[in-house]
């Protein structure tokens, strides 16, 4: 028998059930966290001074007597090494924020993205379309010289890449009060494709006010990433079937795993994209581009979503 069980616990039982109580600890304020979207450094602080407390208490409590054997060791430094190496596991793969799909926009999410972008030497934006970046880039973002872009839509001519979304794509249609009666699949696809046009055509006069560089990909977009210098942002674009304007969205800081695998997985799909030259990004050849992909609009379809939003008259996307 354990010579320490005398004392109500072995060292084992006693470790282990600090550990059991830091984990719901852990699980308790990631939940009330993400709840009431609690990332400020305060909570962060009080967080870990409640875990450390926590920790030093229990080894205390449980082992009055067995603390004070030099047979055993310091049993509060074993339960704090365990805890920092849960937090800082815990801090590479959980989200700093949450947000659940819903269909009104929520400006902390927005304005923590563009302070982000505007701190960044770079930034990349990978999805379906870019229409609502082109907002952001126009009308939340000041010019600076120093940041590149490289924004990253799906290639109109792959009919294969629409059609693999059509389960989406309908779900929308029955979910979404706009839409009275729901539209054929490929009227849906065509206006999608639309708007990818719409949104290389902005992102064309944006030229002038950053570095943006243009690709089209054949990816299957079930999501979209945007990493900055600083956060990695994950929509999943499948829960557009719930009807809701702005889907499930998870924002990670630079330390998680997943951003460096994302900037690798960037570099891959750079290389089999296809990137829009100069003579691309003017409006006759994005107009050549809808010829390519079979796509019957004119240039003022094209064109008019940039048009009204540098007149005021875009109220959103």
């Amino acid at each position: 028998m354990d010579k320490y069980k005398k004392n109500g616990f072995s060292k084992r039982e006693a470790v282990l059930l600090c550990l059991l109580l830091l984990t719901v600890l852990v699980l308790i304020a990631t939940v009330v966290g993400n709840k009431w979207k609690i990332t400020s450094g305060l909570f962060q602080n009080v967080y870990t001074l409640l875990t450390s407390v926590l920790c030093s208490v229990l080894a205390t409590a449980v082992l009055p007597r067995a603390l004070q054997s030099s047979d055993i060791g310091d049993i509060k430094d074993i339960i704090q090494t365990e805890m920092e190496n849960i937090m800082n596991k815990n801090s590479e793969v959980s989200p700093i924020e949450i947000y659940t799909d819903t269909n009104a926009p929520n400006p902390e999410f927005n304005d923590m993205l563009n302070d982000s972008i505007m701190h960044s030497h770079n930034y990349t934006y990978f999805s379906d379309r870019a229409m609502f970046t082109v907002k952001r880039l126009y009308k939340d973002i000041n010019a600076n010289s120093a940041i590149t872009i490289t924004v990253f839509v799906a290639d109109i001519r792959d009919d294969e890449l629409f059609q693999s979304r059509k389960d989406a794509y309908n779900g929308r249609e029955r979910m979404d009060p706009r839409y009275k009666s729901r539209r054929m699949l490929s009227s849906i696809i065509e206006q999608e494709k639309k708007d990818i046009l719409s949104s290389i055509y902005g992102l064309s006069q944006l030229r002038d006010k950053f570095e943006i560089s243009v690709y089209l990909h054949k990816e299957i977009p079930f999501i979209r990433f945007e990493i900055t210098d600083t956060l990695i942002v994950m929509t999943f674009l499948n829960r557009i079937s719930t009807g809701k304007k702005h889907p499930t969205t998870l924002v990670y800081r630079n330390e998680s795993v997943f951003k460096p695998n994302y900037e690798e997985y960037v570099r891959e799909i750079t290389e089999r994209s296809y990137k829009l030259t100069d003579n691309d990004l003017t409006i006759t050849g994005i107009m050549s581009l809808a010829k390519d992909a079979g796509i019957d609009c004119t240039e003022e379809e094209i064109t008019k979503y940039y048009t009204e939003l540098t007149s005021g008259q875009q109220g959103g996307v």
